[in-house]
């Protein structure tokens, strides 16, 4: 007998449930910050799609899903169901609402979900766990270097979870530093624990001799402490490391200008082996000139002046760099062209190049041999014999009666109609002005209705209708919907004043303690009009993405 009491009991409230239109429930309405629990909507109203954005107001939405199902009724027969289920993380501790939800033609109860704060021991264990969440290192191989010598400086930068993020440029005035190559992308062990690693090589030429204090390497972005967590703002920054840069060494000539490098290489061709040259011949000579260690910036042209007997032309020359794994080479071409103007013997010289090979910490000096050549010119008793131009035959038409060219009546008339046509032109739109055919069209002004509600509920401080009012107010600005939800408005790209007015509303309209009553609306309609001028879809994302 009771075993059929209990039955009877279940399918009765069984029933109810089911008869029961629409229902809202949470597992847990008790937790600690960092905690999660479910929020459940029950409705079996069919073809509706509720709007939940209201959720994400005091959560953060870990996970969603939807389910319908057929279910046996009380008195109406088979009913359909549909259930949406939601994994909810607290954005803070305190008394936290879940508001009102529109489902269909109902609407749910509030909901208030108590969050409590954690314990000193608590945030003690997830300090820890913070502080080894990120670390940077940085190496490089060199010792010392001379002031202008570049040197290769790597960064590895080692993280766990997701983040996105970006270097920060390095700030000094007493080298220049700039990337090398692209970052490299790994997964590596550190300390028995899996992490992510992004590697950067950077080129840093010292420029001021001394003891150089290489700048903070740091990368700055955001991370999610769990799947559900809500994004987090990290920086993480290098140790100072410091190198010893050293000044131009006493035996460089002073003449010279001063180039350290690890290997120079010379090469010089001419067009004409031959040594003796003749009136209207000409020579070209070649250079080829490449230095390991340094930029094209600092190339300075071969300046070789003049040579007595020989007019010089040069080419513009074509200097370039490149990025190698062990620092920039860069190559200087140029090409000189001779010609003789005077007989005789002429020296051209040849090149001289003084570098600091950095190898091996000594003077170096490359070269190449002076060219001789002996120049014959022609003489006056060899010159060639004037050649006299031929004039064309000249037509004598004594009589000066030449015959009309046959197109020569045609040109009277063709001016006459063009006369003619622009005439008529003229009159025409005269006439049509005269008759007031040509109108201005009247500018039509546009009545913003919603826009004035909202103003009216500003005036005496309805926060619920300036709320509902923003969206249909936007679009009548924009002339057709863009927007359907307050949901699709805050993801376009709004200004910072008027995304923090949206937020304060939602705050003080759906709090549980109503903490936030107070919105400051003075410039909510100015911001919202700023708005007519922007783009109606907007994709964000970070500048400078180092890792997603």
């Amino acid at each position: 007998m009771v075993k059929k009491l209990f039955i009877i009991l279940a399918l009765t409230l069984f029933s109810l449930q089911i008869n029961a239109r629409t229902l809202a429930s949470v597992s847990n309405s008790r937790l600690t910050i960092g905690d999660t629990f479910n929020f459940s909507v029950r409705t079996d109203q069919v073809n509706i799609r509720p709007d939940f954005s209201l959720l994400s107001v005091n959560f953060e939405i870990v996970n969603q899903r939807t389910s319908s199902q057929t279910v046996l009724g009380s008195s109406s027969g088979n009913v359909q169901v549909t259930e949406w289920n939601f994994e909810l993380a607290p954005k803070n501790s305190g008394t936290l609402r879940i508001p009102p939800l529109t489902i269909g033609t109902d609407t749910t109860d509030a909901i208030d979900i108590t969050v409590l704060a954690l314990s000193q021991e608590q945030q003690q264990r997830l300090k820890e766990l913070e502080d080894n969440r990120f670390q940077i290192e940085t190496s490089f191989r060199v010792n010392s270097v001379y002031v202008q010598q570049g040197f290769l400086f790597t960064v590895k930068f080692y993280y766990q979870g997701d983040i996105s993020g970006q270097w920060v440029n390095p700030n000094t005035t007493d080298a220049i530093i700039e990337p090398w190559g692209e970052a490299r992308r790994l997964n590596r062990l550190k300390g028995g624990v899996r992490y992510n690693l992004v590697e950067q090589d950077y080129y840093i030429t010292p420029l001021i001799p001394g003891q150089f204090d290489i700048p903070s390497f740091a990368v700055e972005g955001e991370y999610r402490k769990s799947n559900w967590g809500g994004l987090q703002s990290f920086k993480v920054a290098s140790n100072p490391e410091k190198i010893e840069v050293k000044d131009i060494p006493a035996q460089w000539p002073s003449t010279a200008d001063w180039l350290p490098a690890s290997k120079v290489t010379l090469n010089e061709t001419w067009s004409n082996s031959a040594s003796t040259l003749k009136s209207g011949d000409s020579v070209s000579r070649s250079i080829s000139f490449t230095v390991n260690g340094q930029f094209k910036s600092t190339f300075k042209d071969f300046d070789f002046g003049s040579v007595k007997g020989m007019k010089m032309y040069k080419d513009p020359a074509d200097i370039k760099d490149r990025k190698t794994v062990a620092g920039p080479v860069s190559t200087f071409n140029g090409v000189w062209t001779y010609i003789p103007t005077e007989s005789g013997k002429v020296t051209i010289p040849g090149v001289k190049k003084y570098w600091w090979n950095t190898e091996t910490d000594s003077l170096e000096l490359i070269e190449t041999e002076d060219k001789e050549f002996s120049i014959e010119l022609i003489t006056a008793q060899q010159s060639l014999p004037e050649i006299q131009p031929v004039l064309p035959e000249v037509i004598n038409n004594a009589d000066n009666n030449q015959a009309p060219s046959p197109n020569s009546g045609i040109w009277p008339w063709v001016s006459l109609l063009l006369a003619m046509g622009w005439a008529s032109s003229i009159g025409f739109l005269i006439y049509q002005s005269k008759k007031g055919e040509i109108k201005k069209e009247p500018e039509v002004k546009t009545e913003h209705k919603n826009l004035k509600s909202l103003e009216a509920a500003i005036k005496v401080n309805d926060l619920l209708t300036v709320y509902q009012s923003i969206v249909p107010a936007f679009n009548e600005l924009k002339n057709r919907t863009i927007v359907a939800s307050m949901h699709d408005f805050k993801k376009l790209p709004l200004s910072k004043s008027l995304l923090s007015t949206i937020e304060a509303l939602e705050q003080s309209v759906y709090s549980a303690n109503q903490t936030h009553s107070s919105v400051n609306l003075g410039n909510l309609v100015k911001d919202l009009k700023a708005q007519e001028t922007s783009q109606d879809e907007s994709t964000l994302s970070y500048s400078n993405i180092l890792y997603q």
